[in-house]
C-alpha cells in the first residue's frame, strides 16, 4: 500500500473559453499555474493536444483572447479528478478538445481494479466448487480471499473520504503536456 501525507488542499478544475463566441473549449485539473500553461505551451508549439493548440492560436490570431476560469479550487487531487470528469460529461466530449474524458486518481484505478478483482473471484469460486464450495476447508478459502480483498476496499475508500491525505507518489504536475 503506498505511503499517505497530509494533502495539499491547492488543487482546482478549470475552463478555457474561446473569448470570440464565450464557448468552452477545455476542462481541466491542475495546481499551480496549470491553467496557464496551455497558452504558453500553444505559442511554443509545446503541447500534446495539436486540437488545443491549434483552437488557442486561432483564437489569439483574430485577436481575441483565451479565458481561463477556475470554477472550483481548494480540492484534493482525487475531488479535482472527480470533478474535472463531471465537468467533461456535462459539456460533452464531443464539445471540447479534451483527448481523454478525465482521468482517474491512483486511489480511484485501485478501487476499479478490486471491484473487478472481486467479481472475477467470484466467478472463480463459483466454477472452482461447481457453484458453491462444499466443504468448510473450501468455505474458509474463499471467505478468506474475499475477506482480504474487501479489507483493501475497504482502506482505499477510507483514504479517498478523509480529504486531509494524499499519496506521497502523487505529483502535482504530472498532467503537464511536456517541458520545453
Amino acid at each position: 500500500m503506498p505511503r499517505l501525507k497530509n494533502a495539499r488542499h491547492g488543487f482546482y478544475v478549470y475552463t478555457l473559453t474561446d473569448a470570440r463566441n464565450g464557448e468552452v473549449f477545455y476542462v481541466g485539473k491542475g495546481s499551480g499555474d496549470r491553467d496557464k500553461s496551455h497558452i504558453r505551451d500553444a505559442r511554443s508549439w509545446c503541447g500534446v493536444n495539436p486540437f488545443k493548440t491549434r483552437r488557442i492560436l486561432e483564437i489569439e490570431a483574430e485577436g481575441a483572447g483565451v479565458k481561463i476560469d477556475r470554477i472550483v479550487t481548494g480540492l484534493t487531487e482525487s475531488q479535482a479528478f472527480s470533478r474535472e470528469r463531471e465537468e467533461i460529461d456535462k459539456i460533452g466530449i464531443e464539445n471540447l478538445t479534451n483527448i481523454k474524458p478525465g482521468q482517474r486518481s491512483d486511489d480511484e484505478r485501485a478501487l476499479l481494479q478490486i471491484e473487478q478483482g472481486l467479481a472475477q473471484l467470484a466467478g472463480r469460486v463459483a466454477s472452482a466448487f461447481n457453484g458453491v464450495p462444499t466443504t468448510q476447508e473450501q468455505w474458509a478459502v474463499a471467505f478468506g480471499v474475499i475477506r482480504e480483498l474487501r479489507e483493501m476496499r475497504v482502506n482505499i475508500l477510507s483514504g479517498m473520504a478523509n480529504t486531509g491525505t494524499e499519496r506521497l507518489d502523487n505529483d502535482p504536475n504530472s498532467e503537464a503536456t511536456t517541458v520545453c
